[in-house]
């Protein structure tokens, strides 16, 4: 890996085929990014659906800085660990296309990294794509085993974080490697 910069944060998009989803994603991150210090890093698993045709007018335009072309589909952990690598932030978040971000998001996750050094990975809520009226968050196992995602904060365990969006410490991912 190569060595993180300090204070950037890199935000890793994966994409296969979501062109509406994703240009509403990083259309809502730079309306509503308050902290500076970063860069869209979108990793492309062989979409056919117009996004990277998408992505490259994004890309004159400043609004993502890489663009990495899988040519095909290599799934969550395979697309998502192309952009870690690509990535030169000391943090990470790991963003699906379809989330839409909240004013200031960004801010408040490099804070709450900051008053928690102990803290690897941070999961941040995010309203649910589907009903705007509920919170998509950090998630729990239940007594059967099954990891279930958490929609109301008040009764979140935060046993575990959705792979939806997770924020993540770069000295993390050079200790224990990327994702399966």
């Amino acid at each position: 890996m190569k060595p993180a910069k300090e204070g950037l944060v890199s935000i890793v998009i994966l994409n296969w085929n979501g062109k509406q989803d994703l240009d509403k994603c990083i259309k809502s991150i730079w309306a509503n990014t308050t902290y500076r210090d970063f860069e869209i890093v979108v990793s492309d698993n062989g979409s056919t659906d117009g996004s990277i045709e998408l992505l490259e007018a994004l890309k004159k335009k400043g609004r993502v800085h890489k663009v990495l072309l899988n040519g095909k589909n290599l799934g969550f952990g395979g697309g998502n660990n192309v952009g870690i690598e690509a990535a030169k932030g000391e943090f990470l978040i790991l963003l699906n296309n379809d989330t839409e971000p909240l004013k200031g998001w960004l801010k408040a996750l490099v804070r709450a990294a900051e008053q928690n050094p102990e803290a690897g990975i941070i999961g941040p809520w995010f309203p649910n794509a589907d009903q705007k009226d509920t919170i998509f968050g950090p998630g729990f196992v239940d007594d059967r085993g099954i990891s279930r995602n958490s929609f109301i904060k008040e009764q979140c365990f935060a046993e575990m974080v959705s792979g939806g969006a997770f924020f993540v410490r770069r000295e993390v991912i050079d200790r224990i490697g990327v994702l399966d």
